[in-house]
């Protein structure tokens, strides 16, 4: 048989639906494979773009398992993160505590004469949150990686140093009090966290005292002193505590008069010797405006009232004034603004009027730049195991960037 014959049997065999003989020879013969075309009208093709796109996106992740900083072992969260910047933005208006004090931010109580920022009026509320965002993490990783390479130069933080700054902490915020305790919760700090902040501070403050004795002698401080010696003058300071009543300026005379009442039960008090801690825990009632604290003044700042700052001026120390009743002018007449007491606890002389009493605040301020300077090296240095996530970089990369760091020894503290 010839080769065209066999050819032409096998494809018979094939298309009659094969012998024994014909599937003998089928595998020599490539089947080419069948093609099925499906054909859509066009509302088919649109119906199932609409059930992709109506489809539900993924989960966002939980805000509490997102790092969006980490410095070493340290890390900051989502949560944690936008906590913060609500309180800073919300109206809880954070201070700073400076060079002595720990360097963090902590809540103050609003003040009667603060002005709120309606934010939306004064720029993007978005772009407000990404700059606030952006100073946090900034200021957070600068901490940690300072307190982190003064524990690398063996520097400790003695209990009585640790207990001493927190009470002076305490004293100054008035930290043992359930508004403020609210007010860190709502921040997303716990007490055993801003503990922890403290005692990082005093690290810090100690690293820093070391760079410039190395690096500032007294001689470069003196020169500095010469160039502006009123600079580095601490003006006298009233210690005193006091009492608040804010008024809106609508009330009654007879709702006034038993404010003024209240407000005298508290000079009472005070005269008779009560501690101002435990009296104003006791009186507080920050959403009727009553708020009593201990702080230190110098009377020309501008946020104490006139009023009070002319009768704080008159008084001895240990003695209460008499109900001050300040106010303020609104549309042409003059009305009511708050009901004060105050007891002057202690007048703190004014200091650093020669080199030898201002050298303290001189090397304070040169602690101010070798911050910035020795920040600078680290970064340099690559000392510091560190990454910023605030644009959402994934866990994996996150991971990987940090296993790629490797420890390195603790840098030169001189220039």
């Amino acid at each position: 048989m010839n080769k065209a014959l066999r050819t032409r049997l096998a494809l018979i065999g094939l298309l009659l639906g094969g012998t024994a003989w014909a599937q003998n020879v089928a595998p020599l013969i490539r089947e080419e494979p069948k093609v099925q075309v499906n054909v859509r009208s066009r509302d088919e093709v649109e119906d199932k773009k609409q059930a992709e796109d109506e489809e539900p996106a993924a989960p966002a992740p939980d805000p509490e398992t997102v790092i969006v900083a980490l410095v070493n072992h340290h890390t900051i969260t989502r949560a944690q993160l936008d906590r913060r910047v609500r309180a800073r933005l919300g109206g809880n208006a954070p201070g700073v505590v400076s060079a002595d004090k720990p360097d963090m931010e902590l809540p103050l109580p609003l003040s009667g004469d603060m002005e709120i920022i309606e934010w939306e009026e004064e720029f993007k509320l978005e772009d407000a949150i990404r700059e606030e965002e952006g100073s946090v993490v900034k200021g957070w990783m600068e901490q940690m990686m300072l307190a982190d390479e003064a524990r690398r130069h063996g520097l400790v933080v003695s209990d009585r140093e640790f207990r001493d700054r927190l009470q002076e902490v305490e004293n100054e915020f008035r930290l043992s009090s359930s508004e403020v305790s609210g007010m860190l919760s709502s921040m997303g700090l716990s007490r055993d966290e801003l503990e922890g902040y403290i005692y990082d501070a005093l690290l810090v403050e100690k690293l820093l005292a070391r760079f410039v004795a190395l690096n500032y002698d007294d001689a470069y401080l003196h020169t500095i002193y010469e160039q502006a010696p009123s600079l580095y003058v601490t003006p006298q300071r009233h210690e005193i505590a006091h009492f608040t009543i804010s008024l809106a300026g609508t009330e009654s005379n007879d709702y006034i008069k038993r404010l003024k009442k209240d407000a005298q039960g508290i000079a009472q008090r005070l005269e008779d010797g009560e501690a101002p801690d435990v009296l104003f825990e006791e009186n507080n009632r920050l959403e009727f405006g009553f708020f009593g604290a201990v702080s230190t003044w110098n009377l020309s700042n501008p946020r104490l009232h006139p009023q009070v700052v002319a009768e704080t001026a008159k008084l001895k120390e240990g003695k209460v004034s008499d109900v001050i009743v300040a106010h303020r002018r609104s549309g042409g007449q003059i009305v009511p603004e708050s009901l004060h007491v105050v007891k002057l606890l202690k007048v703190h002389p004014a200091t650093g009027l020669t080199f030898e009493t201002a050298l303290p605040k001189l090397r304070e301020a040169a602690q101010a730049a070798a911050r910035e300077q020795l920040l600078k090296k680290l970064v340099e240095a690559r000392t510091h195991k560190r990454l910023e996530n605030l644009s959402g970089v994934s866990p994996e990369k996150l991971r990987k960037t940090v296993e790629g760091l490797g420890e390195k020894p603790p840098v030169s503290l001189r220039m």
